[in-house]
C-alpha cells in the first residue's frame, strides 16, 4: 500500500471512542440537548429549532455556564454552547469537559472561530457557524451524539494549521518515522480516517467487524504514541501535505 493519502470529506465527521460515563444514544432514543444561550429570544429560536428535529428534545435552557454546572438529575447527551468571553465560568467548564459524559457544541463566528477551535483540543465535540441553517445545527447534534465530531471544511483547514504550528517540531523525526512503520492496513485505516469516515463506514470498506477496527486503532495509537483521533489526524493530515 502506498503512502498516500485522500482529501478529507467536508463536513468532517469522525468518530472517537467513548468515555465510559458518557451517554451513547442508539438511532431510536430520543437525543437529550441543553442550551447555554445568554440571550432570551436566540434560545427560544434554538430551542424550537431542536424540538423540531427527529428524536430530539431541549432538556434544560441556561443564560451562562454556571447554571449548567448546578444541573441536577438530568444528564443530556449534548450542549449547545454560545461561549461568551466575560462568562466567569466558562474557563470551569471548559476545564471539566474531559470528564463530562455530555458532548459540547460550540456556536461560532468569523470574529471567534480561531479562538473556539483551540476548544477542539480540550474537548469540545464540534463548531456550527452561528449564519448556517437549521438542518446544519440538527446534523451536528446526531453527528455528536453518536460519537463522532463535527467540522466544517474550512474550520478543519484553520483547525490544522493551528496544531500543525505548535506540533510541527516533533513530526518530522518521530511521527513520520512511526507512521512509516505500520502495517499496510494501518496505513489504510488511518488513510480512512482522513476521509472522515466513523468505525462503521471503515470497517464496511475494509470488510472487518467495527471491534477489529477498534483494536486497530488501538495499537496505531500505541505504534504511533498518539493519545487520540484529533492528534493522529493533525499528525497525518501534516504528513500527507509534505508527501
Amino acid at each position: 500500500m502506498p503512502d498516500t493519502f485522500l482529501p478529507a470529506s467536508s463536513p468532517l465527521k469522525f468518530s472517537m471512542a467513548p468515555r465510559k460515563s458518557e451517554p451513547q444514544t442508539t438511532s431510536c432514543e430520543t437525543i437529550n440537548v441543553s442550551i447555554i444561550e445568554p440571550f432570551a429570544l436566540m434560545s427560544g429560536a434554538l430551542r424550537m429549532l431542536v424540538d423540531t428535529g427527529s428524536a430530539m428534545s431541549v432538556v434544560s435552557e441556561h443564560t451562562n455556564c454556571a447554571q449548567f454546572l448546578e444541573l441536577r438529575g438530568v444528564v443530556p447527551h449534548v450542549l449547545i454552547l454560545h461561549p461568551l468571553d466575560d462568562d466567569p465560568e466558562l474557563e470551569t467548564l471548559i476545564a471539566k469537559l474531559p470528564d463530562l459524559p455530555t458532548k459540547v457544541l460550540v456556536l461560532t463566528d468569523n470574529a471567534s472561530i480561531e479562538k473556539h477551535l483551540k476548544l477542539i483540543t480540550r474537548g469540545v465535540r464540534g463548531l456550527v457557524h452561528k449564519d448556517r441553517a437549521g438542518d446544519t445545527l440538527l446534523r451536528a447534534i446526531q453527528c455528536i451524539a453518536s460519537g463522532e465530531v463535527w467540522l466544517e471544511r474550512g474550520h478543519l483547514t484553520s483547525f490544522v494549521s493551528q496544531a500543525s504550528a505548535r506540533l510541527s517540531a516533533p513530526l518530522p523525526d518521530s511521527f513520520e518515522a512511526r507512521y512509516r512503520a505500520l502495517s499496510p492496513r494501518e496505513k489504510e485505516i488511518v488513510r480512512l480516517l482522513l476521509e472522515g469516515l466513523p468505525n462503521k463506514q471503515i470497517a464496511a470498506r475494509m470488510f472487518l467487524s467495527e471491534t477489529t477496527i477498534r483494536h486497530y486503532f488501538t495499537a496505531i495509537f500505541r505504534k504511533t504514541e498518539m493519545k487520540n483521533r484529533q492528534e493522529l489526524l493533525v499528525h497525518a493530515m501534516k504528513l500527507r501535505s509534505h508527501d
